[in-house]
């Protein structure tokens, strides 16, 4: 008797094993297949060439630049905007509550160029958005261009995104590459801005706008979002959420022409960067509920994908090999097109690896998605 029951025992864990392995096996499945054809949709949109429009008259341009204690990141910055190529534009400085000296050096460069204002302010609020909206009260011109103070635009930059919109465009959305250094952390960081890019043009192109970011982008003064409608309890979100809350399919266009590129210095330590994580990911609790939605699935895909790796030591192993070859088989042309469109080239054939690096980031950052307060500056 006693046998029989162990025997039963033994019969009974391994239904149990089996029904576990299998149903994680169906959740890995269905992960694979969204996360597929999440890319494969927006990657195609991507791909389409936005027709550069013809317009009666170019428009004069605000430039937007705000500061904390960035003395030493603005000279790059200044050398490149007081050399654009473009008939009339102004550059708006605005330093908020700097202590490094930054507040004497923007006015020395207010002396030097004509074409510079500056402003000083206090704010009393976490991150860029007071200063912003200050900035957007002193401006002369209907359109508006920001940028960080660490970014290093072409001369051809406010041309080039200023013909890209079209009459009925209320923004036009850019691409802001970091600079390629040595190490994994610049890889990830590099790969994270194109996957970033593919969502944000892609759901752009599809008529359904939701973030853009602010080291790139340019919309007009009037009918800016109201400056309590951007959560200005938030550090971040000065961009995503302005985009969120007024961009449409109707108004929002893209400019992805190389010589609108603006770069930027990718952070240098990995403390630094998980911080500047913490506090975007904060941002995106307050995206509409379309995109709030997708991209929980597409996150989830994503951790799901990457918590399948037990399943390559059951008898699903030779299925699992195959759905994720045949996945980077199915999204390596796409990739390669869009890589070498955002000059990205160097990370295609590392694509598996950093595709887990970025699996772990995103179950990392789930505490900070779900909880987290944000940060300042």
């Amino acid at each position: 008797m006693s046998q029989l029951l162990i025997h039963c025992a033994f019969l009974n864990s391994i239904y149990v094993t089996f029904n576990i392995t299998t149903i994680f096996f169906y959740l890995f499945f269905f992960s694979l297949l969204f996360n597929t054809l999440y890319y494969i949709f927006l990657m195609i949109q991507g791909m389409k060439v936005p027709v550069i429009a013809t317009l009666s008259e170019r428009c004069p341009i605000s430039i937007l630049v705000c500061t904390r204690n960035g003395k030493n990141r603005l000279p790059g910055l200044i050398e490149r905007l007081v050399d654009q190529d473009y008939y009339c534009y102004e550059i708006l400085l605005i330093d908020d509550n700097s202590t490094d000296g930054t507040w004497e050096y923007l006015q020395d460069l207010e002396n030097t160029y004509s074409v510079i204002r500056t402003f000083h302010i206090e704010s009393t609020r976490p991150g860029k958005k007071e200063a912003l909206y200050y900035g957007l009260s002193k401006a002369k011109y209907a359109w508006i261009a920001v940028t960080d103070d660490d970014c290093l635009p072409s001369k051809e930059w406010l041309a080039v995104m200023s013909e890209h919109r079209s009459p009925s465009d209320h923004f036009i959305l850019g691409y802001s590459p970091y600079k390629r250094e040595k190490g994994v952390l610049n890889k990830l960081i590099r790969y994270e801005t194109v996957l970033t890019a593919i969502q944000y043009f892609g759901w752009a192109l599809a008529g359904k706008p939701y973030m853009g970011v602010g080291r790139n982008m340019m919309f007009k003064k009037e009918g800016t979002p109201a400056y309590e409608q951007l959560h200005p309890e938030l550090a971040s979100g000065d961009d995503d959420l302005m985009i969120a809350g007024s961009g449409t399919g109707d108004n929002t266009g893209v400019c992805m022409h190389k010589d609108a590129f603006v770069y930027s210095v990718p952070k240098q330590s990995w403390k630094t960067w998980w911080a500047q994580k913490k506090r975007h990911v904060t941002t995106a609790r307050h995206y509409g509920v379309f995109h709030k939605v997708l991209l929980s699935i597409y996150g989830g895909s994503q951790i799901l994908i990457l918590l399948s790796i037990p399943l390559l030591f059951t008898t699903y192993w030779g299925w699992v090999l195959s759905f994720l070859l045949l996945r980077y088989l199915l999204l390596f042309p796409l990739f390669s097109q869009l890589f070498n469109r955002f000059e990205a080239r160097d990370l295609l054939f590392e694509l598996p690896l950093l595709d887990m690096g970025m699996s772990i980031v995103y179950l990392l950052l789930i505490p900070d998605g779900l909880f987290g307060k944000g940060m300042d500056w």
